[in-house]
């Protein structure tokens, strides 16, 4: 894979040695789960910020919506179902449902997606814009969690949904990646090398997170399951969360948020400027 002529040898080793860095301190310090997403994903975020500012704006604001989309509504009903747990928290909301940690982690992993999308695989531009699509997303997050919030204090049981790991993975991953995929087929390969080196991301996260007990799978509702050094984990959470989530998010990033065609420049009909 031949990356733009703005990315270093530094980049690429400094993106590579950070999570190996983080599971170490986790491993050696016991990090607590916040402790470990500011490790994880927070640093290497912060090292592309420095490398090119211009991408922190567009960046922030779309990982705010979508982080904040995902906190609520997927974090809830993945507790109603026993998906995944997080044993220890210094607080929670909506009953008891939604670790505070779980905030910080969900804007800062697609943060970190989407800028490492944006600076290794794209030259950099002289401003960043969305696309007037970025409307229609807003809008959709926002219908999300206007139902959410509707059924959640009407009928809360009807927000509990069997195997919602699975169901979950195949509307917001692997559809949207088909869509993205078939209406441009020249990201494949991109793709595909952002998708191993989140699949890296996420085992050594994995660990971390199993190891030092910062969450686990209590539930039933499971396409299958292996052991990982000692601990339960699902083959959902390998398709869904090492493999499918990083493409996943750019999937929605480019199909929404991007202003990648060459007709949309900052004097465009088709670009918002923030």
């Amino acid at each position: 894979m031949r990356f733009p002529t703005h990315v270093t040898f530094w980049d690429k080793a400094l993106m590579i040695a950070t999570p190996i860095f983080a599971t170490a301190m986790s491993r050696i310090y016991d990090l607590s789960f916040l402790q470990s997403t500011l490790v994880f994903f927070a640093v290497p975020s912060i090292y592309l910020s420095f490398r090119n500012p211009r991408l922190i704006k567009t960046t922030l604001i779309f990982s705010f919506v979508m982080g904040i989309t995902m906190l609520f509504i997927f974090d809830h009903m993945a507790y109603l179902d026993a998906s995944w747990s997080v044993p220890n928290s210094m607080w929670r909301f909506l009953r008891d449902s939604i670790p505070f940690e779980d905030g910080p982690w969900a804007v800062l992993l697609v943060f970190y997606v989407v800028i490492t999308w944006e600076y290794f695989f794209f030259s950099p531009k002289k401003r960043y814009m969305f696309h007037l699509n970025i409307v229609w997303f807003i809008a959709f997050c926002a219908s999300l969690l206007i139902v959410f919030f509707v059924a959640y204090v009407l009928a809360p049981t009807s927000l509990i949904v069997p195997y919602f790991y699975l169901k979950l993975g195949i509307l917001f991953e692997i559809i949207p990646i088909g869509i993205f995929l078939w209406r441009t087929p020249s990201v494949a390969r991109p793709l595909l090398w952002l998708m191993f080196y989140f699949f890296f991301v996420a085992a050594l996260a994995e660990f971390i997170g199993l190891r030092n007990n910062q969450w686990y799978f209590s539930g039933e509702h499971y396409i299958g399951e292996i052991q990982y050094f000692g601990h339960r984990l699902p083959w959902d959470e390998i398709l869904f969360w090492w493999l499918l989530a990083a493409p996943g998010m750019v999937a929605w990033y480019e199909s929404f948020a991007a202003s990648r065609n060459k007709h949309t420049t900052p004097g465009s009909s088709n670009a918002l400027h923030i």
